[in-house]
């Protein structure tokens, strides 16, 4: 294993675990989580930035502040459903990929569920195994893989015409 044990702590060469037990313990290590808490912190900190531009821009335009809140409130009302979307798809990634990497994937917002799924199942497959608990760290390496890349042709759309 190529990867110091500090970033992966179960990736230390001639442990014995079971298949689960190694890519379980490196899909939920500190690196996977920290990941997700930064892409998190950066997720919220765009949303407040645009949330404060538009209300400040909102009243340098002359809406009252009564409708700005009304806005304001009714957005939130509106996010409940969506959001509620996410965190049932959010448990299927944590019983196919771990809790970690559910947080990863999802904390930054973009792309699809059901698509993070598709591809990962994809990913899982072309490795030669099934998504889930049974599958082998290549397995599990090849799902995340394939869910990166497949996300990169939105990223570069939202680059390009933004």
């Amino acid at each position: 294993m190529l990867m110091p044990s500090w970033v992966f702590p179960a990736a230390e060469i001639g442990k014995e675990v079971s298949k689960m037990g190694e890519w379980w313990r490196i899909a939920n290590g500190p690196a996977t989580w920290l990941g997700g808490f930064i892409l998190a912190g950066l997720a919220s900190l765009g949303a407040y930035l645009m949330y404060r531009k538009a209300y400040k821009v909102g009243l340098e335009i002359g809406l009252p502040e009564e409708k700005l809140r009304e806005a304001i409130r009714a957005s939130a009302i509106t996010v409940i459903g969506p959001s509620s979307a996410i965190v049932v798809g959010m448990l299927a990634i944590i019983v196919s990929l771990s809790p970690g990497v559910a947080w990863l994937r999802e904390s930054a917002g973009i792309g699809s569920i059901m698509y993070e799924l598709a591809t990962a199942s994809f990913g899982a497959q072309a490795a030669g195994e099934s998504l889930g608990p049974g599958m082998s760290e290549r397995g599990f390496m090849t799902a995340l893989f394939v869910m990166s890349t497949a996300c990169l042709p939105w990223l570069i759309g939202l680059i390009v015409f933004t």
